[in-house]
Parts: structure tokens; C-alpha cells; sequence
């Protein structure tokens, strides 16, 4: 669907047709489309307040499609067409007259990784415009776009708007960071328990997660400060911009969060090799001392089961001597790996 707001100082803000954007992008104008609205070839520039056709649909039709396509026309041939086919990478690219930035949304971090094209968000923005292209719309843009028509929110300025609605569609950002570092202490602390041991396929699952979520906040941070230094393509207003400053300065903060939850996490794991480690050795050293101790019982026995004519067989109190012989030198033995520290 493509729908465009505009803005004028004093006034509340007004829905027009997409069909009657002017043919250059300004006139306080935010234009907002899904990715598969984006014209595939700008169309003729037609005068701003030209006759439209009237048959086909009324949103996201072709009358509709070319006051998009007047505004591509305006913009530079590679922001055109990076917005009708994304690459998966992020940008963050200042244009002499305007800015042109993707996020990822939160969306993408909560299933655990992002795909090539997963709930991305276009910002086109220059002095008094902005288009926005998104794969998945956020949901809080509805209730946020109702909200100017409707009269209920102040008509601040077109760059305010998107600095609003950059706070709805990133809320999530916080959501899914606070999750994570939840999990996080709770798999930490799970490690001391030996019967956790299926604990691992967790923290694995945490890590992939982390690490989408600080794929995504990091290229968050270089696209809000690309918007926060707007004001050099005449983006934002001197009075905005510290808003715009705040938001990048709150993700920030995020991202550390987040890199601070995989040092935890690795920390863990390191933690949890040690002790297994730890407790493989003590394994090993207890079979050690069990074979040692063993080893002059063993011998005794092997001397007196020869098949030879010995002495103490003839001896009353020979089977009573073997026996002794065994528990005095396992005796003797003990007292001296106790004394060593071995046991």
C-alpha cells in the first residue's frame, strides 16, 4: 500500500494521493510503501496538480505507482534502485541533498538470525521529505499514521514523524536485548548443575541469537548516526536533531549490552570446559590411586599363584602371611599417598 502525509507548519497533518506528489520530493511530504510497491521504472514527470486518471485502484495502483516513480526520477539512480531491489546489506550512504539508511527490525532477531530481504526498513530523508520502503510494515506505524490524521498527535515537522516512528519500530530492539540477557544469566547459572548438561545446545541457540542481534544493533547505530548528522543534507531541523542523537545514543547502549551478553556467554562455556576438566582429572586421579593401591596386593598374589614348589606352601600359617603381607603394604601405601596429598 502507498500512502503519503503531509505536513504544514500551524496546521494538523493531511492525507493526500500518492498519485499527486509533486514531481520533486519536498512539501514536508513522508511517503510511506511496501517493498513490492516500488515502481520498477520511473514514469514521465507529470505537473503537480495534473488530472489523474480515476480507474484502478486507489492505493497502490499505477496512478499511485507514478507519484512514486516522480520521486525516484529525483533521487540518486542508486538509491532508486537499491529501494526496488535491497541488497541484503546494510546501508548507510549521505547524499549530497538527502540521507538514505536500512535497519533490520526487531522481528529478524527474535527468530534467531535475519534472511536476505527479512523485515528491513528503508529512510529516505532530505529537507522536508521522506520516503520509507519496508518489507514487513511495523504495526505501530498504523496506530502512529491514524494518529496525525486523526489530530491526535502534533504536526511537528515531517522529520519529526520519522523520528517517531523510528522509536516505534525499534522498540523491540529493547525487548529482545532485555530477553536475551535473561536467558543469558539464566543458562550461566544452569552450568554448575552436572545433570544440565544439555545446557550447551542452549547457549549455542543464545550465541546465534546474539549474534543476529548485534548484526542487526550494529548496523542500527551507523544508520541513526547517519540520521543524526542529517542536518548537513538539510534532513533534520537544528531543533530535531537531538532526538534523533538520543535514539542512536539509547541503541548504543544495546549493542554494548548485547556484546556484553556473548562475553557471558563464552565466559560460561570457558567456565564449563574448566570444570569438566577439573572433574575429569579428579576422575582420573581417583582410578590412579585405586590401581596403585591394588598393584602390591596384585603382586602378592601373583608370586604365591605361581605354579612352582614354594616354601610357605607347606607353611600352617602361610595363607594367613599372604593375606597380611596384602593389607600391610595397601596399608602402607595409603599412609603415604595421604601424606603426599594424593588422597
Amino acid at each position: 500500500m502507498i500512502r503519503a502525509l503531509r505536513f504544514q507548519p500551524g496546521r494538523p497533518a493531511e492525507t493526500i494521493p500518492p498519485a499527486r506528489l509533486p514531481a520533486a520530493p519536498g512539501s514536508g511530504i513522508w511517503c510511506d510503501l511496501g517493498r513490492g510497491d516500488v515502481p520498477d521504472a520511473p514514469a514521465p514527470t507529470a505537473p503537480e496538480g495534473a488530472a489523474t486518471p480515476t480507474t484502478g485502484p486507489a492505493q497502490g495502483g499505477a496512478p499511485a505507482a507514478a507519484g512514486v516513480a516522480r520521486w525516484l526520477q529525483a533521487l540518486h539512480p542508486l538509491t532508486a534502485g537499491h529501494l526496488r531491489d535491497p541488497s541484503p546489506h546494510l546501508l548507510a550512504v549521505a547524499q549530497e541533498h538527502y540521507v538514505h539508511v536500512r535497519l533490520r527490525l526487531p522481528e529478524c532477531v527474535a527468530a534467531g538470525g535475519c534472511g536476505s530481504h527479512a523485515a528491513d526498513l528503508d529512510v529516505v530523508m532530505g529537507q522536508g521529505f521522506a520516503l520509507t520502503t519496508h518489507t514487513v510494515a511495523p504495526d505501530a506505524w498504523d496506530e502512529l499514521w491514524e494518529g496525525y490524521t486523526a489530530g491526535r498527535y502534533r504536526a511537528d515537522g515531517v522529520d519529526f514523524a520519522i523520528y517517531q516512528a523510528l522509536v516505534r519500530a525499534t522498540k523491540g530492539y529493547r525487548e529482545t536485548s532485555s530477553e536475551l540477557l535473561a536467558a543469558t544469566e539464566r543458562v550461566v547459572e544452569r552450568l554448575t548443575d552436572k545433570r544440565a548438561r544439555h545446557v550447551l545446545v542452549e547457549i549455542v541457540h543464545l550465541r546465534r541469537r546474539s549474534a543476529a542481534s548485534r548484526n542487526v544493533l550494529a548496523g542500527a547505530v551507523d544508520a541513526l548516526g547517519v540520521l543524526s548528522a542529517g542536518a548537513r543534507a538539510q534532513a533534520l531541523r537544528p531543533s530535531v536533531q537531538p532526538f534523533y542523537q538520543d535514539l542512536r545514543e539509547q541503541t548504543a547502549h544495546l549493542l554494548d549490552a548485547v556484546e556484553e551478553a556473548r562475553g557471558t556467554l563464552a565466559e560460561g562455556v570457558e567456565g564449563y570446559t574448566s570444570v569438566q576438566s577439573t572433574e575429569m582429572n579428579r576422575v582420573m586421579q581417583i582410578f590412579t590411586v585405586v590401581a596403585v593401591l591394588f598393584m602390591p596386593p596384585t603382586l602378592i598374589a601373583s608370586i604365591y599363584g605361581m605354579n612352582f614348589m614354594i616354601p610357605e606352601y607347606h607353611w600352617n600359617w602361610g595363607y594367613a602371611w599372604a593375606l597380611g603381607l596384602m593389607v600391610v603394604t595397601t596399608a602402607v601405601l595409603t599412609a603415604w599417598l595421604r601424606g603426599r596429598n594424593f588422597l
